[in-house]
């Protein structure tokens, strides 16, 4: 019955079986970008104001066992609003923990988090504090050692602008990249 058992599950559930797992050892360079095009009203009645971001994320890490890495990352923010002067910037760096589960020679799901030193750039007005970002997503390698990334991530940021007050910020974002194992 054991027996029977078994099989039953290595055939319901193949994937697990043939799983690639990354090992103790590798290293892994990612990089994600992602695009965001938005159109809102603004209260003062000035209308539609639409705004154009760009967001660059670059991640290093070191697998120090199996499927859990640790690393450093940073991450890039430049929005345009169009018609006003007032664009910003954001970029954040600091160390992250990341958690690989595969469950398919070519699949991968992750969660990683960290948290870091944040510079934002609002028009004339600086400020700098710290962030937290969290996500998940999934790696689909094309050969063993690269593979294709997408990536849903939260971000929060905790400020102090230069001319006082305080400035919290949020996005939540959908980026596309590459991976790299070595």
């Amino acid at each position: 019955m054991k027996k029977v058992l078994i099989a039953l599950l290595v055939m319901a559930f193949p994937m697990s079986v043939l799983a690639m797992d990354i090992p103790q050892g590798k290293y892994e360079l990612t990089g994600t970008t992602s695009f965001d095009f938005s159109s809102s009203s603004v209260d003062t009645g000035a209308g539609d104001v639409d705004a154009d971001t760009i967001s660059l994320e670059l991640d290093a890490q070191y697998y120090f066992q199996k499927n859990v890495a640790f690393g450093l990352f940073w991450n890039y923010n430049d929005t345009d609003f169009d018609g006003t002067a007032a664009d910003s910037t954001f970029w954040m760096i600091g160390p992250q923990a990341t958690v690989n589960h595969s469950i398919d020679p070519k699949l991968s799901f992750f969660l990683n988090g960290g948290v870091g030193y944040a510079n934002y750039d609002l028009g004339n007005n600086d400020a700098d504090g710290f962030g937290l970002k969290v996500g998940g997503g999934v790696k689909y390698f094309i050969v063993n050692n690269v593979g294709i990334v997408g990536q849903l991530k939260y971000t929060r940021l905790w400020l102090d602008p230069d001319q006082g007050g305080d400035w919290d910020y949020d996005e939540f974002s959908f980026g596309l990249g590459l991976s790299i194992l070595f």
